[in-house]
């Protein structure tokens, strides 16, 4: 809902502040007092285009800003735009200057799309086409389902639900067809090098061990040679005693001397068990000596391993540990391109399926939207009837795609309408501008005004073309229209004016060769007086005793309504 506008140095605007009613407002003036300059700067606050023609001549910018309750929808949006704290009440605003616009949410710069996003939820402008939700063929289809009853809603989930699973598995089929594809040329290849590490047999740390026989192989007769030598120099000296036996005679002595001193004792312990220690060294020394053999067949057949490593390694990994898991790759792979025309059958019989149940759901849709639309053109008709527009037929055009896939089913829908007999219909974006597609809009709103989710219209000349009791109903049906949502009218019609919670008046004046536009909320004897004015262009007993009638008898309907509505909802 727009609460308050501000506008300054705008077209012929210096500074004004106008805020608004929740329910009916409407902005009366004599022709060319600048009614219109009001709407201009509301588009303009709500993403419409902006110019530097529309600065007020001698000033350097011109600024507009509005204050907005939010919604549900709009706190959805600036959320997704990254604003994190957000009130019940947002503040748009515009600075136009020379080369260029600045559009701000909360003081927040916002690009312009941002801007205009926000904008075309909160207000439509009736009478500007281009930004009426009702006129974009994109809505219509969230129209129609948002008139569905719960079995449609059912409907309408149950198709979102297929739709996604189906997309899902046709994802899926066309990966595995690509990597099908891929392996099956490459099959041959991954078999031979499959083959070639499979025939390797690898081990895991199967090189370092290849590598320390090596070493011993190659250096075996020196090994021998020391280890024979630390053996007999232990136990076969060609001295007139051995080593062992000389460490045995040192341990007599300590042995002697031992009984007599407790540190002596443990000197001799000690020795003894250096002395075994040795000697199991020795014994060891000469076991070893005796398992080790020079084998240069042994040698080679190593070093021929070790080769058929190194050559794996170059070619599929840095480790044995890299390769075998290259092998395992492999081993899918080839596995994959032998089983995928098998897997590839049983996706196609799941999207065979998810196709059948898409379409039967959708088939259930399209019966759905074709009853809510048999059911609303008649009622929109009547609307358009009583707003003087008696032979204007309307419909809902419904066009499925069989083969169409999305998360709405398989209908295309458009809103159609011929205002005059005999003229085919057309789409409803395509209507023309002014009064006829305002009521054209009204009616629509009349009946759809709960699945419309914005909550301000505004409406531009929707009094062109009309009068007397298609007046008289047009202003009757806004009334209706503000208990659900905001209404701004600019009218030139007294029966239409008197109808509103709110009466605005434009003026222009000339000061010192110097434009000006004010805006002024009327007080009923001025309103009473104004709605004279514009009955017959001036003020004398007849139009004011006419303009009291008609302010008294919209004051009755309105209260009426209130009434009526209220026990409705009690």
């Amino acid at each position: 809902m727009l609460k308050s506008l501000t506008i300054e140095n705008f077209i012929l605007f210096e500074k004004i502040s106008v805020d608004f009613s929740k329910t009916f407002s409407v902005i009366t003036g004599e022709t060319g007092a600048g009614k219109s300059i009001v709407i201009d700067a509301i588009e303009i606050v709500t993403g419409g285009k902006a110019s530097s023609d529309q600065i007020k001549t001698g000033e350097k910018q011109s600024y507009i800003e509005g204050v907005f309750d939010t919604n549900d929808t709009i706190k959805e949006i600036l959320n997704h735009n990254g604003f994190d704290e957000i009130e019940d009440t947002i503040i748009l605003s515009r600075t136009i200057q020379k080369a260029s616009s600045k559009c701000r949410i909360n003081g927040q710069l916002v690009s312009l799309n941002v801007f205009k996003e926000i904008g075309e939820n909160l207000i439509d402008i009736i009478g500007q086409n281009d930004n009426q939700s009702l006129f974009r063929v994109d809505k219509h289809k969230k129209i129609i389902d948002s008139l569905g009853d719960d079995e449609h809603k059912k409907v309408l989930d149950n198709i979102k639900n297929i739709n996604s699973k189906l997309t899902l598995v046709k994802k899926e089929y066309e990966e595995l067809r690509k990597t099908t594809n891929e392996n099956k040329r490459q099959l041959d290849f991954f078999k031979f090098q499959l083959d070639e590490i499979d025939d390797a047999e690898l081990i895991l740390n199967e090189d370092e061990e290849l590598k320390n026989e090596r070493e011993l192989l190659i250096h075996a007769e020196d090994i021998i040679n020391n280890l024979n030598k630390t053996y007999y120099e232990l136990y076969d000296s060609d001295d007139e005693k051995s080593l062992c036996d000389r460490l045995n005679n040192l341990s007599n002595l300590l042995s002697a001397s031992a009984e007599y001193d407790q540190e002596i004792n443990q000197l001799y312990e000690q020795f003894e068990s250096a002395i075994i220690q040795i000697q199991e060294i020795g014994r060891a020394a000469k076991n070893k000596a005796d398992s080790i053999s020079s084998n240069p067949e042994r040698l080679s057949e190593v070093e021929d391993r070790l080769n058929i490593i190194i050559k794996l390694k170059s070619k599929y990994g840095k480790t044995i540990e890299s390769i075998i898991a290259f092998s395992d790759e492999l081993r899918t792979k080839v596995s994959q391109a032998e089983n995928s025309e098998e897997k590839l059958g049983e996706i196609e019989k799941e999207i065979i399926l998810l196709e059948k149940k898409y379409k039967e759901q959708s088939f259930l849709l399209t019966e759905s939207r074709t009853k809510i639309s048999k059911k609303i053109e008649p009622i929109i008709e009547n609307e358009l009837s009583e707003l003087g527009m008696e032979k204007t037929k309307f419909k809902v055009n419904i066009i499925t795609k069989s083969e169409t896939f999305s998360d709405y089913g398989n209908d295309s829908i458009e809103f159609l309408i011929s205002p005059n007999p005999g003229e085919p219909l057309r789409s409803l974006s395509k209507t023309a501008s002014g009064g006829e597609s305002s009521r054209i809009t009204l009616a629509l709103k009349m009946v759809l005004h709960k699945q419309t989710q914005v909550p301000t219209l505004i409406f531009d000349e929707i009094d062109t073309g009309i009068s007397g009791k298609s007046a008289l109903i047009v202003s009757q049906k806004l009334a209706k229209l503000s208990m659900f949502s905001q209404i701004l009218c600019i009218t030139h019609l007294p029966i239409v004016a008197c109808m509103a919670d709110s009466h605005f008046w434009i003026e222009k004046n000339v000061t010192n060769e110097k434009t000006i536009v004010t805006v002024s909320l009327l007080e009923h004897k001025e309103r009473i007086e104004k709605l004279s004015q514009i009955s017959g262009g001036e003020s004398n007993k007849s139009s004011l005793k006419y303009s009291e009638e008609i302010f008294d008898n919209a004051n009755l309907y309105k209260k009426n309504l209130l009434e009526k509505e209220t026990n409705l909802v009690n």
